[in-house]
């Protein structure tokens, strides 16, 4: 009988808590891996769930460990197809782990020796943000074609508020296909906005990306996804700044690290007729159907 040395159905399953529940993905796949050592696939993913708790020594210690021990494994260095996807894997982590920790020459080397891999990957905009930190001089204007490349040279507020009108009610009144991610009628944005400045940057972060942090609050109530009511935002930033790059209702804040908001509430009792009124017919709007 063959030694079992991997668990392709467990791994897939510890991948999904990444991006909703990091704490939880660090512990599965610390367990995955003291069962299953040799299974090097695991190692960058593993890498990536201790990124997204600001573990940037540890994601190095491992990203290093895989990448120097894979070789040994005859089943990945064999085959040629699973050891470039290895490969690949250990360059996301690596260019992640780089950016995060402020090594912006680094990861645009790193970028421009793997240019095609990465490419291929789709991954121009970490590129582009690789050189608005060492190569900014060289951005041309015609460049500069999309409001993410925009916030990335030349960041305003103004652009971030045009941004998200997208998801607001107002804004998705007169579409027959509204956005998925639409906050409430009478959901304070521009103040929350302005309170929200108060937590940002903190240690609640998650670094679920290249150059973001994700921030999570909780305001009942505060929008609809797909239809159903949430009682969380997401705020994404450039790390370690205010600068805000987007912003919407979500519902896969709960396993997160948050902020309550809640006591910007002031009346919870019955609201104005007017306000209950604009309610009412976003939830008749929006409602399942």
């Amino acid at each position: 009988m063959k030694e079992k040395y991997f668990d392709p159905w467990e791994f897939e399953k510890n991948m999904e808590f990444i991006n909703t529940n990091p704490l939880k993905a660090k512990q599965k796949f610390e367990e995955y891996i003291e069962q299953y050592p040799n299974d090097y696939y695991c190692y960058p993913f593993y890498a990536s769930s201790l990124i997204a708790l600001g573990h940037f020594n540890k994601a190095s210690q491992i990203i290093n460990y895989a990448e120097k021990n894979y070789v040994k494994n005859e089943r990945i260095f064999s085959k040629s197809r699973k050891e470039k996807f290895l490969k690949e894997s250990i360059l996301f982590s690596k260019l992640k782990l780089f950016l995060y920790t402020g090594k912006y020459k680094e990861a645009h080397e790193l970028y421009l020796k793997n240019k095609k891999t990465l490419d291929n990957l789709k991954l121009h905009y970490v590129f582009f943000y690789c050189r608005t930190q060492v190569d900014k001089e060289n951005i041309k204007k015609e460049e500069i074609d999309s409001y993410s490349y925009r916030q990335m040279l030349t960041y305003t507020e103004e652009d971030f508020k045009n941004h998200i009108k997208k998801h607001t009610a107002d804004y998705n009144r007169f579409f027959d296909e509204p956005n998925k991610l639409i906050f409430n009628p009478d959901f304070p944005l521009n103040d929350v906005i302005e309170e929200i400045k108060k937590y940002i940057p903190s240690s609640k972060k998650i670094c679920n990306g290249f150059y973001e942090n994700i921030y999570s609050f909780k305001y009942d109530e505060c929008g609809r996804v797909n239809n159903s009511t949430v009682n969380y935002f997401k705020v994404i930033v450039f790390h370690n700044t205010a600068k805000f790059i987007t912003m919407y209702p979500s519902n896969e804040c709960e396993n997160l690290p948050y902020i309550d908001l809640n006591y910007m509430i002031k009346d919870k009792k019955e609201p104005k007729i007017k306000i209950k009124s604009q309610i009412e017919k976003f939830n008749q709007r929006y409602r399942r159907k």
